[in-house]
């Protein structure tokens, strides 16, 4: 017969002779060997899913965070434009009281607020909104 040597029949797949292993052998470290590419690849792409999901968690958050900061700017400026208008300068100057040349100041006191007699009409010091240009 062919193969045979002193008797025995020599197989090299399942022999358990000559140290080589088994079928089952190879076919367990295969299986192991597949199982740990999965789970590493699998680990891989969990891992990628939540670093995606946290980075566009943050850029909805700088998002919104730019829109609250344009939206400020816009005030910003409005009333930047507002403050350079003679109405505003007009409005400062006479809370400080200054008058145009030419204008009477006048100032009513109502009663309870000042010590003296009721509705006194007093003359305040003349400055001219001039003066602020």
């Amino acid at each position: 017969m062919l193969g045979e040597r002193g008797g025995q029949t020599s197989r090299t797949i399942g022999g358990d002779k000559g140290g080589q292993p088994q079928l089952s052998t190879i076919r367990v470290l295969l299986v192991l060997g597949a199982f740990i590419f999965v789970v590493q690849t699998g680990y891989g792409l969990v891992a990628g899913a939540i670093q995606w999901i946290d980075v566009n968690r943050e850029l909805n958050a700088v998002r919104q965070e730019r829109l609250a900061l344009q939206a400020a700017n816009r005030q910003l400026e409005q009333q930047i434009a507002y403050r350079k208008t003679d109405q505003y300068v007009e409005e400062q100057a006479r809370s400080l009281g200054m008058v145009r040349p030419g204008e009477i100041p006048v100032r009513v006191v109502r009663p309870g607020q000042a010590q003296g007699a009721p509705d006194v009409v007093r003359r305040q010091k003349q400055r001219p909104v001039d003066q602020l240009y």
